[in-house]
Parts: C-alpha cells; structure tokens; sequence
C-alpha cells in the first residue's frame, strides 16, 4: 500500500497549487483527478484575468487588495512566459461610481498600496499605475464611443493568461518537478477512516492510499466527495451559482481590456478583450440548482447576457450568430439561489468541527489567489514530519 503525507482529491488550479506547495515543502504529495487531464472544470472555464484588487478600494477592504496585488505579482514573476500585462479601460459617464474624481482616489491609493507590484518581475512585464485620462483621450482610444455622458476614461493594468491550457500544463510540470505524484483519471471513491481520523482514501479501482492528512479540492463536488461520511456537520459547504464567459466572432474595440455596461439600470460591468480565437466577453451570473456534472449557460441567460453587450457595443452588431464558444462554470455564493460570491475562499478543517481529523476541504473564488489559499490550506494541515 502506499503512504503520502498529503493526499489531494481534485485536480483544478488550487489542487496543482497546493501539489507544488506541498512538494517544495518536503512533503511526499499524491493529487489524484479522475478526469483524463487537469483543470478541465470551472478551472478550465474562467476569465484569464489577473485582477490586482482594483475594485475592494471601493469598500475599503484593504486586505482583499493587498491580497489579489502580491498573487498577480506572483503570477507574473513565476510564469512570466504566459502571463503578461493588460491594459484595462472603463469610460467614465458619471454613472454610479465611473466618476473621474473617485477614479483618482482610487487610482491614489492603489499607487501607495502596491508601490512593490513589479518588484521580482521581468521589466517587459512590469504594470503601469492607473490614471483617469481626459473625454478627448479616451476617444482617441476607442473612436466607437459616442455617448455625450462620456467624462473621462478610467486606464489601469492588470494582467492575463490567455492559453490557459498551457499555464495549466506549466503549474502540473511545476509541481511533478518539485517531488509531487499526480495521477489522472484517478476518481476517489471514499475517505478512508480508522476511528474518528481520516487516514487516506480509496479510489474507484479499488487502490487504498494511506496519508496522514487527506484535502477535498474538488469545487463545486465538495459535498457529493464527503455524502459517504456520517460525521461532516455541514452538508452545504460548497453552495453553487453559475459564471460563464462567451468568446465572440468580432473584433476588439481596443487593444487591451475594455470594460462596457448596458443602459438599463444595475446592468453588470462586463469586460471584453481579444484572444486569438475571438473577442473575449465577460462574466456573467447567474443562479444554479443543477448537478455540477451538467453545466451549461441556460438560453434564457445568454440572451440575456448577448442582450447587454449589443447595447453597450452596438457598433459591433452583437447577435446570436456573433457566440462562437461558451465556457461556463461553478463559483460558491453565500445563499443557494444568489449569485453573491462569498467574500472569503472555502477553507474548512473538519476535524475542528468534529468532524474527522486530518480531513480539510477547501475551494477557491477566484483563480487568482489559489496559491496563496495552497499555503494556507498546508499550513493547516497536520503531517507529522
């Protein structure tokens, strides 16, 4: 039989994340993914931007920032081949908060806040701070845009992975390089228990692994992973709405990401940019009471969505012929039915909650942050050494 000190159930972006986190730590990891390849789910389906925290200024939630700043420094130092900078814009039109003068606050604060965003980096990969540019300006760069309302326009930098194939490849190549064991195809039958301590897992081929301490990363199947076990208190931890993204047969109205908002009112901000197969549009939200096993963006919703971007690019004749892909996902919310994100990534020890020991499950928000969810998950993890 064999025996690791960390057995890692799913193969998503926090999976490989804590794999490698786990190796170059000294720990002998096995991550085990019963899919044919990695991150192929919701980690396979998001937005490939790298967000550095920009809109928590507006709540003042100064530790969300200063979070998602060192995690896209992070990306950008590690994998500076595939990660690269891009320029956002939004028009400001004085509606709710795309008003120049918050813009320059936030743009203040954010340049004191992340003044070491580009220490480590490559200099071709160093992030311009953001700066509020004059009506005239931002017409210069997107000609298109003839509302009368328009103000200013909101540039900044973020940054993006756009081949997320190839960056999933890097992180499984990362983490084999650094001692981690990860199998594919590999589907976790059941948690194996001795007593009220979870001591490895069983797989559907009948294979035992032993480990000291087993962590459930499997998303949206965090619940069905732990139906089998009498003592998990809560039963709903991972609680499902539904994200997804469109690819678009149409040009990109400017050469970075542009952020639009149809004129009804709440409309969502959604952001659009180019990737090589099309312009890239997202994210929209909805509700989600499905098995995550069938995930797809229901008509009702991506007619809704196609709605929005036609009247906010209407020169790009926006209809259902322009849809060449849709990539869709689960994101955890903190009600069933809303499409609130939860503030906070799933990170649950069970044993604290009497549940088994050794036992931790835990789920990302936002792929940005996965290796610094990796860390924190290790760090609760108890392996003898």
């Amino acid at each position: 039989m064999e025996r690791f000190d960390i057995a890692v159930i799913g193969g998503g972006v926090l999976g490989l994340c804590l794999a490698f986190e786990a190796a170059r730590a000294g720990r002998s990891v096995v991550l085990l993914e019963r899919e044919a390849g990695f991150a192929t789910r919701t980690s396979a389906n998001w937005f490939r931007i790298l967000h550095g925290g920009l809109r928590y200024l507006q709540s003042l939630d100064l530790v969300r920032h200063r979070e998602s700043v060192r995690a896209r420094q992070e990306w950008l130092r590690d994998f500076p081949g595939l990660v690269e900078p891009l320029p956002c814009l939004m028009p400001l039109t004085g509606r709710g908060l795309k008003r120049p003068a918050l813009f320059r606050a936030a743009f203040a604060m954010d340049a004191a806040l992340a003044r070491s965003r580009n220490h480590g980096i490559r200099p071709d990969r160093h992030l311009q701070a953001g700066r509020v540019l004059s009506a005239a300006a931002t017409r210069q760069l997107v000609p298109q845009l003839h509302d009368p309302r328009l103000q200013g326009g909101a540039l900044w930098t973020d940054a993006v992975a756009k081949d997320t194939v190839k960056l999933t490849r890097a992180l499984a190549e990362r983490a084999q390089a650094a001692g981690a064991d990860l199998r594919v195809g590999r589907e976790v039958q059941e948690v194996v228990l001795d007593g009220s301590s979870a001591t490895g897992v069983r797989t559907s081929d009948g294979t035992r692994i032993q480990s000291s301490c087993v962590v459930n990363t499997t998303g949206p199947w965090t619940d069905g992973m732990l139906a089998h076990l009498p003592t998990i208190r809560r039963r709903d931890l991972f609680r499902p709405s539904l994200a997804f993204n469109v690819v678009l047969d149409r040009p990109a109205p400017f050469e970075g990401a542009l952020a639009v908002q149809a004129r009804r009112p709440n409309a969502p901000v959604l952001f659009v940019y180019a990737i090589e197969s099309g312009l890239f549009a997202g994210t929209w939200h909805a509700p989600w009471t499905d098995e995550p096993d069938k995930v797809e963006a229901p008509e009702k919703e991506l007619q809704a969505f196609m709605a929005d971007l036609a009247d906010a690019l209407p020169w790009l004749d926006i209809g259902p012929d322009a849809v060449r892909n849709v990539h869709a996902g689960l994101l955890p919310v903190e009600a069933p039915g809303s499409i609130e994100l939860t503030d906070r990534p799933l990170l649950v020890d069970h044993g604290a909650e009497g549940g088994p020991a050794g036992l931790l499950s835990a789920a990302a928000i936002k792929f940005t942050t996965a290796p610094q969810l990796a860390r924190q998950i290790l760090a609760r993890a108890v392996v003898p050494r």
